[in-house]
C-alpha cells in the first residue's frame, strides 16, 4: 500500500512533466518546420489516469486485506460447513440410488399390472361371450319348456273335442 502511493506521487510528477513536454511538442508542431503532434490524449492526461487509478489501488488493497483477515477467521467454520455440505450430498446420492431401484422395482409392477389388466380383459371378453351363449341356450330351453306343454295341452284338447263330437248322442225329438 505505502509503495503505491509513492509510485501514485511519482506518476503525478511524471503528469506535470508531461504536461510541458505536450505543451513544447505542441508548440513545435505550430512551426512550419515542426513535427505534426495532435494527439487525442497528450502525455500529461495519460499520466494523470495512471496516477489516479494508482491513488485508489492503496485504499482498495486495505479493504481487501481486511477482507482476507475476516475470511481466514472464517475459513475454520467455512471448511465445517463444507463438510457437512459433502456429507449431505454423499447422504443425497445414496438415497437417490436407493429412489432408483425403487423407481425400477415400481416399474416392474406397473409392467406386471398391464399385463395382468390385458389378460383379465381378454378373460371377461370371453366369458361374457359364453355367457351370452349360455342366455340365448337358456332362453331357448325355456321358450320350448312352455311351448311343448302347451303344444301338448292344445292337442289333447283338440283330441278330446273331436271325440266329443263325434259321440253326440242323438239327440231326442
Amino acid at each position: 500500500g505505502p509503495s503505491l502511493a509513492d509510485a501514485g506521487d511519482t506518476v503525478r510528477t511524471l503528469e506535470r512533466v508531461g504536461g510541458q513536454i505536450d505543451g513544447v511538442l505542441g508548440g513545435l508542431s505550430r512551426l512550419p518546420i515542426g513535427p505534426d503532434y495532435d494527439p487525442e490524449s497528450g502525455l500529461g492526461d495519460t499520466f494523470g489516469r495512471l496516477a489516479e487509478t494508482l491513488e485508489e489501488l492503496p485504499g482498495q488493497l486495505e479493504a481487501t486485506s481486511s477482507s482476507l483477515t475476516d475470511f481466514t477467521g472464517d475459513a475454520s467454520s467455512l471448511l465445517a460447513e463444507l463438510d457437512r455440505f459433502a456429507v449431505s450430498v454423499g447422504a443425497i446420492s445414496t438415497d437417490l440410488t436407493d429412489t432408483s431401484a425403487l423407481v425400477d422395482q415400481y416399474r416392474s409392477s406397473v409392467d406386471e399390472v398391464r399385463r395382468l389388466a390385458v389378460e383379465t380383459k381378454t378373460d371377461l371378453d370371453s366369458s361374457v361371450t359364453m355367457m351370452r351363449i349360455l342366455l340365448v341356450a337358456g332362453g331357448v330351453t325355456l321358450l320350448l319348456g312352455q311351448i311343448v306343454p302347451l303344444w301338448l295341452g292344445r292337442s289333447l284338447l283338440d283330441d278330446v273335442n273331436e271325440d266329443e263330437n263325434n259321440h253326440e248322442p242323438a239327440a231326442i225329438s
